[in-house]
């Protein structure tokens, strides 16, 4: 039975070949593709295929890897658009599309995971994912997906014995997740973020960066009911010195 697979793109050189390469892997066929283009810009590739039926988990992580491919959308967000072929470019059809649409969850389960397999030099894909967000909620999804990305993240540093207060989770937590992506420094309470690898390299420091880490350190904490041992962060401009700066607590709050 043929379906419809819509992907966010935001380029579109060698990018079907290679997705049709990649769903072939696991039994797909691609029968029909083209492009499509919102009036705001956002670029979205439409494949008409068969074969194996996938959850849309593994159809990402099957193709999250591709150079170019943003999040996966779904064909009811393009209902009642005809399919562009890519060869056509004179009569190109501009739907309307919402960007990030899609079930939340599984949307940012996608997002974290392509995050994930990047990690720790997270600049480009983190770059896509912030232009198919609105500007207006950039600095919010930042935070929202640092939080998932660090929740992740706190599996893979997964410190000996469990951290009870800020010196064991700065030690077995936090430097060890943060520090293959940032360059970071104690200072007392406060941790503070210098060179990453996070903010596109030549284009300055951006305070979606900081939002994000922030998530981060909270998912990380968050894993061992340490979260109240986080009180804020502050973003700074490059003349500053350090880009980030985060402070806490010595020990957690008691309930």
């Amino acid at each position: 039975m043929k379906r419809e697979l819509v992907f966010r793109i935001s380029s579109a050189a060698g990018i079907q070949l290679r997705t049709v390469q990649r769903l072939k892997q696991i039994g797909i066929l691609t029968t029909k593709r083209g492009f499509r283009e919102s009036p705001n810009g956002d670029r979205f590739m439409v494949l008409e295929v068969q074969g194996a039926q996938v959850s849309d988990e593994e159809l990402w992580n099957q193709v999250s890897e591709i150079q170019g491919i943003l999040s996966l959308a779904h064909a009811g967000d393009l209902e009642a658009k005809k399919v562009q072929p890519a060869e056509d470019k004179a009569t190109k059809a501009k739907p309307e599309f919402v960007p990030e649409s899609g079930e939340a969850a599984i949307r940012d389960r996608m997002l974290i995971f392509s995050l994930l397999s990047r990690y720790p030099r997270l600049d480009g894909r983190f770059n896509e994912i912030l232009t198919a967000i609105p500007p207006e909620s950039r600095r919010e999804r930042a935070i929202e997906l640092g939080r998932g990305f660090g929740g992740y993240l706190a599996r893979q540093v997964k410190p000996d014995k469990a951290p009870t207060k800020l010196s064991d989770a700065m030690t077995d937590l936090l430097i060890p997740a943060l520090s293959p992506m940032t360059t970071l420094r104690l200072d007392g309470n406060a941790l503070l973020i210098g060179d990453n690898r996070i903010d596109l390299k030549g284009k300055g420091h951006r305070e979606e960066t900081c939002d994000f880490l922030k998530g981060t350190i909270t998912g990380l904490l968050e894993t061992y009911e340490l979260a109240s041992l986080f009180i804020g962060h502050e973003c700074r401009n490059a003349s500053q010195g350090e880009s980030c700066v985060f402070s806490f607590r010595q020990r957690p709050e008691v309930a």
